[in-house]
């Protein structure tokens, strides 16, 4: 690699600072409605008044609980992504640099490619046939699921290989617009910043921090064990795990 993993972090930081403040052409114009009766006024605004906030809307709403909650399955995937790389160096022989460039390119392209139909079918649906935004999310994840597990057993190399891998960056591209969707939709308007950011912090802890550690210390036992597949094993379970997230979210439209 010319510039090497570091400089590739460097160049994606200051993308990031030179477009922040293009953020200021954004504005909302729109007045606080349907605020929460239980929330505090935001001149009064503290950690402590939008925790109790949180938790009076969380009490008060189901649908919200239940996404949530899904979020943190859905966040297990992440975590499996930390190990992805070694996986597919350590038992489906790739060499470290081709995987690496090669999941790189389908992270951009089917990356791209999720967020933008899965956000163009999300408003498609909920007009035409009034899917719930939570239900779409169940609908996605059911539909991509056959494809994950069946990644881990494909031959490498083979079609149902190359889908199984785009299928991994479709899943967390494809659910990022409608969850945080469902979010926005079941917060009060005084509250959706900060219902966003909770999920966020949720998924976040759940998937990239517990989940992560989780994954590694399995994956570290097996090895110790014998296991002559590891990886395959943990990355195969948590990936089933997650996907009963699709019932939580199906639930959460039905409410």
């Amino acid at each position: 690699p010319r510039i090497g993993w570091r400089g590739c972090f460097y160049a994606l930081g200051v993308i990031g600072l030179v477009s922040v403040p293009l953020l200021l052409l954004f504005r909302d114009p729109r007045k606080v409605k349907n605020a929460n009766p239980g929330s505090s006024d935001t001149q009064n605004f503290s950690i402590r008044t939008a925790a109790r906030d949180i938790v009076s809307l969380l009490k008060s709403s189901k649908p919200m609980r239940l996404i949530i909650f899904g979020s943190m399955l859905i966040g297990l995937n992440y975590g499996v992504l930390a190990f992805d790389q070694l996986w597919l160096v350590q038992e489906r022989g790739f060499e470290r640099a081709d995987i690496a460039s090669t999941t790189g390119l389908f992270a951009i392209a089917f990356g791209v490619a999720g967020t933008l139909n899965a956000a163009l079918l999300m408003d498609y649906c909920l007009a035409k046939f009034s899917i719930s935004r939570e239900r779409f999310l169940a609908y996605t994840w059911l539909a991509l699921l056959p494809t994950l597990i069946l990644y881990r057993f494909a031959d490498s190399g083979s079609l149902l290989f190359w889908a199984g891998l785009a299928s991994v960056y479709m899943l967390g591209a494809a659910t990022s617009g409608p969850l945080t969707a469902a979010v926005q939709a079941n917060s009060p308007s005084n509250m959706r910043a900060t219902m966003l950011a909770f999920q966020i912090l949720c998924a976040s802890f759940v998937g990239i921090g517990v989940g992560s550690f989780a994954i590694g210390a399995a994956i570290d036992w097996l090895t110790s064990a014998g296991a002559s597949q590891p990886y395959t094993i943990v990355l195969l379970a948590v990936t089933v795990v997650s996907g009963t997230g699709i019932f939580a979210f199906y639930r959460a439209g039905s409410q």
